[in-house]
């Protein structure tokens, strides 16, 4: 599932990529979790799980 097909826009457009990149350059296993709209995205190393609140 594309994110730009359940918001109608990318990633980039919520989130500072940047930010992402610095949050996962460390060696450890990452896992974030974040609002958009009423949908919750979660990002557990290769896996993108998009949830309705």
């Amino acid at each position: 599932m594309e994110l730009s097909d359940v918001f109608g826009a990318t990633l980039y457009d919520h989130i500072d990529p940047e930010a992402l990149d610095a949050l996962v350059a460390g060696e450890g296993h990452v896992i974030l979790s974040f609002p958009i709209d009423d949908y919750r995205v979660r990002i557990d190393g290769e896996e993108l799980t998009i949830t309705r609140k």
